[in-house]
């Protein structure tokens, strides 16, 4: 498990140490990134926001590679040591990644749409869905950056609760499409987000379970 493994290079320099941080980096762009793209669904978005949300999603791609490469160069300096703390680090830089590629697609959602959402009885259910996947962010930054379990099993009860609403209301609106024939465009464009912010808090339930898990169970549940 990933708390183990970091407990193990306590205090030591190395490329792994700065894959580390490398990796809290991506996180805490990712977070960013959400907060940008969710509050754009509020307000129209501007072509400012547009590049903005581009830029930091090229720069956590990027990230992600360099973190590959300090791994695989640490481990071919090392003779191998510290494996399973690399590919457990290379995992996680995976998921971080995809998640950038989520906020991006968002943020099309929300240039598409242009302009402010009627989502009527579904209005609260969106702002809920996006403040517990902003939760999971920090408890998720606080387990990754500190190896804390009781931030990483919080990740992933929250998980639980952005499943079973998603879900839910996924299935009330292709019930309600399947009895009219059609959706509205806001309904249409509800749909793509939930499963958007699904993505989303999926990938950080994956990198909480590194936490709390041995490598074959990664991503799962314990």
């Amino acid at each position: 498990m990933l708390g183990k493994i970091f407990d193990a290079l306590s205090g030591k320099k190395n490329l792994l140490d700065e894959a580390r941080q490398q990796a809290v980096t991506m996180l805490m762009t990712d977070r960013r990134m959400f907060e940008l793209v969710t509050r754009a669904l509020k307000d129209e978005a501007s072509q400012h926001i547009r590049e903005r949300i581009l830029g930091m999603d090229k720069e956590v791609n990027q990230q992600q590679r360099s973190v590959r490469k300090k791994v695989f160069e640490h481990l071919t300096f090392s003779r191998g040591q510290d494996l399973l703390q690399g590919l457990e680090l290379t995992i996680a830089v995976i998921d971080l990644e995809r998640i950038g590629d989520y906020n991006k697609n968002i943020s099309e959602l929300a240039d598409i749409q242009s302009g402010k959402m009627n989502l009527g009885k579904h209005e609260g259910l969106l702002e809920e869905a996006v403040a517990v996947t902003s939760e999971m962010f920090d408890a998720c930054m606080l387990a990754f950056s500190k190896q804390d379990m009781d931030s990483a099993n919080l990740v992933m009860e929250k998980y639980q609760r952005i499943s079973s609403l998603c879900d839910g209301t996924l299935a009330e609106l292709v019930s309600l499409a399947q009895e009219k024939d059609s959706l509205p465009k806001d309904e249409v464009t509800l749909m793509l987000l939930l499963r958007h912010i699904k993505r989303v808090a999926a990938h950080l339930k994956n990198i909480a379970s590194a936490i709390v898990n041995p490598y074959h169970r990664i991503g799962f549940r314990a």
